[in-house]
C-alpha cells in the first residue's frame, strides 16, 4: 500500500484502474493493488487432497504429546529440505517444520497413493528402490505412451510408482498422472491422457486428440511404510496422432 498526493487536476480519486485500487485511509489517500482471489479447488483429485487434510489435522489433534513428539523428533530427518522444493516434476518432503507437518505430509503421499496412515512413524527403515522402467528416452509413442515398471530387487513392503507429467509450453505445471502399484515382477503403465487448457479450464484429453505433444515424464517409488525413492531421470518422449 502505498500513498499518493492529488493534484489540482485529480482530486479524490476512488475505486479501480487496471490492477490498482484508489481508496482512503484514516484520510490519507492510498493506492495498492488489487487482490487476487485464489481459485477454490474443484476437481475431483484436489477435493480428495482436501478431504485428506481435512481428516489428518482432526487425526493429529486427537493424539498423545507422546504420539507428537515421536512425529517431532521423525521431523528432524527432513530438516535439511528446502520446502517446496521440487527434485525435477517431483514435490518434496521436508524444511524446518514440526510434527505436525510431518504427520500430515507423510500421511498425505501414502493416503493418496492408497495406503493407510501411519500413526507412528518408521525409524531406520531403508528406501525403497528407483523402479526400473523401459520407457524410451526421446521416444515417439502413437496415441498413448505404454511403458514397464518393476523393482530391481524385493522389498519389505508394498510399493507403488507415482507417474508424474508436464507438457512442454506456456502455462506448464507438473502433475500426478497414475499411481501403479509395483514389485519386482513387469507392471504395464499406460498415459493416454493429458491435460491441456480450453477455454480457461483445465481439461483430460486423449493424445490421440490432442495431436503431437512433448512431454516429461518422471517416477518415483512409494512405500507403505512412509519412505520413497529418488526420483527417476526426466524422461523426454512424444505423444502423435496413431
Amino acid at each position: 500500500m502505498g500513498k499518493y498526493v492529488n493534484s489540482g487536476l485529480i482530486q479524490g480519486i476512488r475505486g479501480q484502474v487496471g490492477e490498482y485500487v484508489f481508496s482512503y485511509w484514516n484520510g490519507i489517500p492510498v493506492i495498492s493493488k488489487k487482490a487476487v482471489k485464489k481459485r477454490d479447488p474443484r476437481t475431483a483429485s484436489q477435493l480428495e487432497v482436501r478431504r485428506i487434510h481435512t481428516e489428518l489435522v482432526k487425526r493429529w489433534n486427537d493424539m498423545s504429546f507422546s504420539e507428537w513428539a515421536l512425529w517431532g523428533e521423525y521431523a528432524k530427518r527432513y530438516k535439511g529440505v528446502k520446502m517446496r522444493q521440487r527434485q525435477g516434476l517431483v514435490p518434496c518432503i521436508g524444511g524446518k517444520m514440526g510434527g505436525n507437518a510431518a504427520y500430515i505430509s507423510v500421511n498425505q503421499l501414502l493416503m493418496g497413493c492408497g495406503f493407510k496412515a501411519l500413526e507412528k512413524p518408521f525409524f531406520g527403515a531403508l528406501k525403497p528402490p528407483l523402479v526400473s522402467a523401459d520407457l524410451s528416452q526421446l521416444g515417439v509413442y502413437s496415441s498413448e505412451i505404454r511403458f514397464n515398471v518393476w523393482l530391481p530387487y524385493s522389498y519389505g513392503c508394498r510399493c507403488v510408482v507415482q507417474v508424474w507429467v508436464e507438457r512442454t509450453g506456456k502455462g506448464r505445471y507438473p502433475y500426478l498422472r497414475a499411481i501403479v502399484p509395483v514389485d519386482i515382477s513387469k507392471k504395464e503403465v499406460v498415459v493416454d491422457e493429458i491435460r491441456v487448457k480450453e477455454d480457461g479450464k483445465i481439461v483430460e484429453k486423449k493424445i490421440r486428440e490432442v495431436g503431437r505433444c512433448k512431454l516429461f515424464l518422471q517416477l518415483r517409488t512409494v512405500a507403505e511404510n512412509g519412505e520413497f525413492s529418488m526420483p527417476s531421470q526426466i524422461y523426454r518422449v512424444e505423444g502423435v496422432k496413431s
